[in-house]
């Protein structure tokens, strides 16, 4: 009988040392846990997007702002066009003002060309006229007459370099004579006939001017009475037996 009261004597002791004993063991080993060591954090994420941030930082350096190149990508095409179109624009002045100056400046020429032969004097006259539609301005004119043989086969005289010219202003449609006498011991009988190449009468001469916008002009000619042809004759108003000259096959030329 004492045996069973033992027995159930310890097994009511037994649940109480377990439960004083289990809380001591827990709280040992919740100790560690209660001031854990502290470590310092470690953002690899920050460092990572921070080391990636430098290099774009970097390429952003390099490259030229956006906002400069941007809107010159876009209008470019326009900028070409508005060029082109400036340039057509110039190169029409510049084709409008060369037509308007060739239509309006001063055209001095000969209009008409003719021989008098008066007695035993043969005198050669030039007619001139400003053809263009502006005044001509510094006019000068020398002429020269003499017989010679057709085809020229020799220079014909010049005038001296100092030799003295009067200058005057042409108006549009305006006119001038140029008189000029042959000085020759040939009999102007002779000459009238106009049939003998060894005696053909050569009116030749320079006309110089400058036109309304200052450009240096000239006009240079060589008319002939006889030559190739026979003369032609005819009667003025004033009964004077004259010949008409016309135009030889070389020089004859002008600005």
């Amino acid at each position: 009988m004492w045996r069973r009261v033992v027995i159930l004597g310890l097994l009511a002791i037994y649940p109480l040392n377990a439960q004083q004993t289990s809380p001591r063991k827990q709280e040992q080993k919740a100790q560690p846990q209660k001031n854990p060591i502290p470590c310092p954090p470690v953002n690899v994420s920050c460092q990572c997007a921070t080391n990636q941030a430098q290099p774009d930082a970097a390429k952003d350096s390099q490259q030229s702002p956006s906002w400069f190149w941007g809107p010159i990508r876009e209008t470019w095409p326009l900028v070409m066009v508005g060029l082109l179109a400036i340039a057509a624009a110039w190169a029409t002045y510049g084709i409008m003002r060369d037509t308007a100056r060739r239509q309006l400046r001063a055209y001095v020429h000969v209009k008409e060309g003719l021989l008098k032969f008066s007695g035993s004097t043969v005198e050669g006259q030039i007619h001139i006229q400003n053809f263009g539609q502006t005044p001509a301005y510094d006019v000068r004119h020398w002429i020269y007459v003499c017989v010679e043989r057709w085809p020229l086969a020799t220079v014909l005289p010049q005038p001296p370099e100092d030799f003295q010219m009067s200058k005057g202003i042409l108006a549009p449609s305006g006119k001038h004579i140029m008189v000029g006498q042959l000085d020759d011991d040939s009999p102007a009988p002779e000459l009238t006939l106009g049939q003998n190449p060894t005696r053909t009468v050569y009116v030749y001469g320079r006309i110089t001017y400058k036109d309304a916008f200052g450009d240096d002009k000239y006009t240079e000619y060589r008319l002939t009475y006889g030559g190739r042809q026979a003369g032609r004759k005819f009667i003025d108003t004033n009964h004077v037996l004259c010949g008409r000259l016309q135009d030889d096959f070389d020089g004859n030329k002008a600005t």
